[in-house]
């Protein structure tokens, strides 16, 4: 199992599975496992053999919330001494986990520092535009905007 001593497996398995909370599924057959307890595993899996570098792909999509904050406290307190590069859609979790953050557009990275820049080059919040047709005006909704 990646480099670790016999004797020292059972015991990094035991952590593992405590961490992520899967303990309770130790003799499952993965087949079985819920989807939510499969990318949990997995999640494990990476991390078995203390690597230096670990590669994360989602690592907590399709997770309910409870699930998804448990894995990002885990992974905050897993990430030292290590490297862990992952791939997200969550600005949430990126800003949870991540010390450095990177944004792709079309495959390419085109921005990439703290949260902080990240924010401050793009701004916080959201942007919307509304688009009305004279023939339906509501004087309302007009109204409503102008102010």
């Amino acid at each position: 199992m990646k480099g670790t001593e016999i004797k020292q497996r059972k015991e990094e398995v035991e952590k593992l599975m405590k961490a992520v909370g899967i303990e309770e599924q130790r003799n499952t057959k993965t087949y079985t496992l819920s989807k939510s307890d499969k990318r949990k595993l997995a999640i494990s899996i990476a991390l078995i053999g203390d690597p230096k570098l670990v590669l994360l792909d989602e690592p907590t999509s399709g997770l309910d919330l409870s699930a998804r904050l448990q894995l990002w406290t885990m992974l905050k307190e897993y990430k030292k001494d290590r490297i862990v590069l992952l791939t997200t859609h969550s600005i949430d979790e990126a800003q949870h986990i991540g010390d450095r953050i990177g944004i792709m557009k079309q495959g390419r990275i085109t921005s990439r520092g703290s949260m902080r820049f990240v924010k401050k080059r793009f701004g916080v919040g959201y942007r919307i535009s509304v688009k009305s047709q004279p023939e339906r005006a509501n004087a309302n909704l007009d109204a409503f905007f102008a102010e």
